[in-house]
């Protein structure tokens, strides 16, 4: 038989990777002897055994037709060609005439490392559930591109990988990824990027970085796997955060992390709270507010954690500002969410901290905005600024005289007097007796 290549390719190729299916019947159908008219026409007059030959003749020239290759690079057999091309009608019948799943393209990839280099999510999970998936292999054929050394490989499947951590396909594809050990997976793949200066993969460590996040949203216990690796917090400190996707998937990661006391302790002996530092005084009033917010409830976390961590926070000197003085610039936005997560750092910054409460009793650019923000329109940001008011000077005579001094008993009695949310008044009349401290004159002119 003739093969008629049209650069490369025969006319199956082209119809197989085109979805044309019934055209590619037509062809099968076609495929017989070259005498096969005559062969039609004498059909009643053939002996048995010259018609079972006559059809193993056709099968056989069915069967090369179904794995012959693309004269071509690629070297694709038709289902190959189809599944490059989405054609799942068109692999169901070539299946059906005994096209085998288990075929290679000239580089050695399978139907299943195809789909995933043509981030073909759809096909890939159609796939793992067609009675042929074994044959395909295709769950360990994804981890072992990911896990590869080959940049279009591991990138490819982290796409794959990011979009079955979904909410969309997380339900389907989890089962399979957690008996593949997805999370240490992803995370060993993440340190390896992170440490391939000469050959830094930017969409690789993004995608690890959307797995993780996706993977800490449906299963929060994720997090003691995170710790069984020592390398895996360095990896996050030293990791670059040259663009806004890195940075706001790495705070929110490392903010969900830090909800686990051990994971607070890794972070802090990888200089976490420098690194946050730094990142706050690059362009300070330009950083994008979400980034803000998170390393602030960052920096809240571990602050609440330790009061050792307390002072480590006050004492870092990644940068020439403090972190509290980076915060109080920060107010200088007047952003409701942020003042929000700053006031709550200040606060824990503060707990059961007299040497911390003074500081910030002392900073009247602190006691001036939390003074304004007594006013704000917001009552979220009004009950915040009372709440930290009240964490300054609890327990700290010196910190209580410093607010009298500036005015803050009478700005509270005014919000008082315009209150009408029960929490707020309760909040504000507790600060307004913190203020008073163990002096009954206070107390007493206080009532």
């Amino acid at each position: 038989m003739a093969h008629e290549y049209n650069e490369g390719r025969l006319p199956i190729h082209e119809a197989a990777f085109r979805n044309y299916d019934t055209v590619v019947e037509r062809i099968l159908a076609n495929l017989c002897s070259k005498d096969g008219n005559k062969n039609n026409e004498n059909e009643d007059h053939r002996s048995q055994e010259e018609k079972e030959r006559a059809n193993l003749l056709h099968q056989a020239r069915i069967q090369e037709m179904v794995e012959t290759t693309t004269y071509d690079y690629f070297r694709l057999t038709p289902i190959l060609a189809a599944t490059v091309g989405n054609a799942r009608r068109t692999i169901e019948c070539l299946i059906s005439h005994g096209a085998k799943v288990t075929s290679r393209d000239g580089e050695n990839r399978s139907m299943a490392s195809i789909a995933i280099l043509k981030q073909n999510v759809e096909l890939l999970l159609y796939f793992s559930q067609a009675p042929y998936a074994n044959e395909l292999d295709i769950w360990n054929t994804l981890m072992n591109m990911f896990t590869s050394k080959i940049s279009d490989e591991s990138s490819a499947a982290g796409r794959i990988l990011e979009q079955l951590t979904a909410p969309k396909y997380i339900k389907i594809a989890w089962s399979y990824l957690y008996n593949l050990r997805l999370v240490e997976k992803t995370i060993q793949v993440l340190i390896q990027t992170v440490n391939n200066n000469a050959n830094f993969n930017e969409q690789l460590l993004t995608s690890c970085l959307i797995i993780l996040y996706n993977l800490l949203c449906i299963d929060p216990n994720i997090r003691p796997t995170f710790n069984q690796n020592d390398e895996a917090a360095r990896a996050f400190v030293q990791m670059p955060k040259t663009t806004d996707t890195l940075s706001l998937l790495f705070s929110q990661i490392v903010c969900h992390l830090c909800d686990d006391i051990r994971c607070i302790q890794s972070f802090v002996n990888q200089n976490l709270i420098s690194n946050l530092q730094i990142l706050l005084d690059q362009d300070t009033m330009n950083i994008p507010k979400t980034e803000a917010c998170l390393y602030f409830d960052i920096l809240g976390k571990i602050a609440r954690c330790k009061t050792d961590y307390q002072i480590l926070i006050q004492k870092s000197s990644a940068t020439e500002r403090t972190i509290l003085e980076q915060g109080i610039h920060l107010l200088d936005r007047y952003d409701r969410q942020l003042t929000i997560s700053v006031l709550h750092f200040i606060r824990e910054l503060c707990l059961q901290n007299d040497q911390h409460q003074q500081i910030c009793a002392d900073n009247r650019l602190l006691i001036a905005h939390l003074l304004n923000a007594l006013n704000s329109s917001f009552r979220d940001v009004q009950r915040s600024s009372v709440d930290t008011l009240q964490m300054i000077v609890t327990h700290n005579t010196a910190s209580q005289l410093t607010l009298l001094q500036q005015g803050g008993a009478e700005q509270l009695l005014i919000l008082l007097n315009k209150a009408t949310l029960p929490r707020l008044r309760v909040s504000i009349i507790c600060t307004l007796w913190s203020l008073t401290g163990n002096e009954r004159s206070r107390k007493q002119s206080m009532a």
